[in-house]
């Protein structure tokens, strides 16, 4: 709390008590004018507050406007004023001052002159009832400052420039201590934020301070002004001890100092403060016993300060400024220097922000240009595959077509020959019946042989029918299953605009031995009837997958490719499952079986096998595997022309035209 005492008055009307201390430097006395002899006539007739009163006054707080002096006029500001006041000490946060000061309205406000501008901005008025001055001053406007003391056993630092980038203490962020030895770094030209190593903040110069620099922490300290002087005369310091830097002796002020002076802090009214109060007040603080005037050394038990009724506060105005502290802070706060310390990294990105944008533009409209002329050909490429679409639509259509008339013919020949074999059978056995029995009857004789011949040439019929479907099979060549996949896929994106989503697991190559047309139709009915499958599921996807099964992991010791078709589509039931693995017949209710047919065709044809398993969680894994084509296999058969006997599907069917001729009706013959 505001501590070391208000013990003296000092300048005009000899109203600074103060004691008398030899070999103090000389300096004028006020004279004593009529004036002064006035005012202390009537302070010695009225007796303030006659009457008693509790008197709240207001003490700033925050490093931003007040130092650890601050604090010294609190305990002993009660001596100035008799047993019938009492005082209520009011914190005002140096942050929210003027605000606090409305809703707390107290009679008067401690705090330096440089505060009277806030409150001014704020819609407070501030008048200055008596101004705090040091006994050791000439003046109350050149009271306080800053000494900068370091070990004199150091003798390398001798001059403030020696201390460029040292350790500093001193007591509080921003306090007038601290500014008015910045403000002397100013002066001297160099940067006074950035001049020392680091500024170690203690709350206050002694002992904090004091301790930090005499036990090495620190390489100098920032005391007020005075105070290394009353350390030594109270024995707490050994006399040259400590040195002070730069240290300046003259008549302003009987203590070395290495700053400036400045004001001291003042008591403040305000507009609501009553008159008589503020009478009184500045009455009780200006008329204590008057010691002699003038400048006095420090001595042991000399008072520390008085009030006086004036204080300038130009030179502390000046100090915030300069230093962009303080009222001013703002200054240094939005400087561009200052901006760009602290939001330095928010510009860095927002400059690499614009020029990314700058880049994507140039880059944009370089994409502009290319994707124009990329949308033409992307165009003319639709048209193209458009074209490729339906050509293969159409080979795919013809091969399916085939495909099914070849299954159906060789369904209907392999059931047809057990019952034309029967109609021969019986026949035969009337024939011999009819001999056994002794009967002559031609009729019954030339129906039987009807019967024979008919049956006869159903059985060639059915034999044509058979050849045919086995004629229709194209030629097997060296294929790569992966390319085969990849065209089954655009086909299938070229044949349906929105479609369950395939997910692919292809090697480089899988080489097999085939017709690549059959193999693409496998692949497509697959994929096919596994989206169709697994299109009413929430996450529907179907995925195809080609691996290699090496010699050792094959039962007969053959290099095998597995192709595996694999849909998540809902759990069939045991008799659905049986369906799709026992036959032709189709597990869905509009289905025929036909699509699994031609594919079981395909597979046979290629000697592959083809097997159905249950998926964990819904849907049906197909495997399909295939024998491998080594390498030299490959080779040898690349050297053989190939001809595929897959007849176009525009062109006319002779063979089909004879399997279905009527009865009685010659066969076509082929030249």
């Amino acid at each position: 709390m505001l501590g070391a005492g208000l013990l003296a008055l000092a300048g005009s009307a000899s109203a600074t008590a103060v004691a008398d201390a030899p070999n103090a430097p000389s300096v004028p006395t006020v004279p004593t004018t009529p004036a002064a002899v006035d005012l202390l006539s009537s302070a010695s007739v009225r007796v303030p507050f006659p009457k008693p009163v509790t008197l709240r006054i207001g003490r700033m707080s925050g490093p931003a406007d007040l130092d650890a002096s601050l604090d010294e006029p609190v305990l002993l500001f009660s001596d100035f004023f008799s047993d019938r006041v009492s005082i209520e000490w009011v914190e005002i946060p140096a942050a929210d001052a003027a605000d606090t000061l409305k809703r707390e309205r107290p009679d008067f406000v401690l705090a330096y002159p440089s505060f009277m501008a806030d409150a001014a901005a704020a819609g407070i008025t501030l008048h200055q009832v008596a101004a705090r001055k040091t006994a050791y001053a000439e003046s109350a406007g050149h009271s306080v400052g800053t000494a900068l003391v370091v070990l004199d056993a150091r003798r390398n630092l001798r001059t403030l420039k020696d201390l460029k980038g040292k350790r500093l203490a001193a007591d509080l962020p921003e306090s007038i201590t601290e500014l008015a030895l910045l403000d002397r770094v100013r002066e001297s030209g160099e940067d006074p934020w950035h001049y020392f190593g680091d500024i170690i903040h203690l709350s206050a110069a002694y002992p904090n301070a004091v301790a930090a620099v005499l036990g090495g922490g620190v390489d100098a300290a920032a005391l007020p002004t005075c105070l290394l002087e009353s350390l030594e005369r109270s024995g707490l310091v050994a006399p040259g001890l400590l040195r002070v830097v730069d240290g300046v002796l003259d008549g302003h002020l009987a203590c070395r100092r290495t700053s400036a002076l400045f004001p001291d802090v003042s008591l403040y009214a305000f507009d609501w403060t009553p008159e008589p109060v503020v009478r009184d007040t500045t009455l009780a603080l200006l008329s204590p016993p008057a010691p002699s005037a003038g400048l006095h050394a420090v001595t042991p038990g000399s008072p520390s300060y008085g009030w006086v009724a004036f204080s300038p506060g130009e030179d502390l105005t000046r100090l915030y400024r300069s230093l962009a502290a303080g009222p001013y802070k703002y200054l240094r706060e939005y400087s561009p220097s200052a901006l760009y310390e602290r939001y330095g990294t928010y510009v860095n990105a927002a400059l690499l922000l614009l020029l990314w944008l700058v880049v994507n533009e140039v880059r944009l409209r370089r994409l502009v240009s290319v994707r124009t002329q990329s949308l033409r050909k992307a165009l003319a490429d639709r048209a193209r595959l458009e074209v490729e679409a339906r050509r293969a639509r159409a080979r795919l259509s013809g091969l399916e077509k085939r495909s099914i008339v070849n299954q159906m013919s060789g369904m209907i020949a392999h059931e047809i020959r057990s019952p034309v074999g029967s109609i021969r059978n019986f026949a035969a056995v009337l024939k011999l019946l009819l001999a056994r029995d002794g009967n002559t009857n031609a009729d019954i004789r030339t129906a039987l042989d009807g019967i024979d011949g008919e049956a006869l040439r159903i059985a060639g019929i059915v034999d044509r029918v058979r050849r045919y479907a086995k004629a229709q099979h194209g030629a097997q060549v060296p294929c790569d299953l992966v390319e085969i996949a990849q065209r089954a896929l655009r086909a299938l994106d070229l044949s349906k605009t929105d479609h369950v989503p395939v997910v692919l697991d292809l090697p480089e190559r899988a080489p097999v031995k085939g017709d690549p047309l059959e193999l693409e139709l496998l692949i497509l009915n697959l994929i096919k009837n596994a989206a169709e499958a697994s299109a009413e599921s929430p996450d529907a996807k179907v995925a195809l997958s080609l691996a290699e099964i090496s010699p050792e992991d094959d039962p007969a010791g053959c290099a095998r490719i597995r192709l595996t078709v694999e849909d998540n589509g809902p759990e069939l039931s045991d008799a659905g499952f049986e369906r799709l693995t026992a036959g032709f017949d189709s597990v869905k209710p509009e289905g025929l079986g036909l699509g699994l047919g031609i594919v079981r065709g395909i597979a046979d044809s290629h000697g592959a096998t083809i097997k159905f398993r249950r998926r964990p969680g819904g849907g049906v894994v197909v495997d399909v595997v295939f024998e491998m084509l080594v390498e030299n296999e490959e080779s040898d058969d690349a050297d053989e022309p190939h001809e595929s006997s897959v007849p176009s599907p525009d062109a006319p069917n002779s063979a089909a035209a004879d399997a279905v001729s009527p009865p009685g009706a010659e066969p076509s013959r082929r030249a």
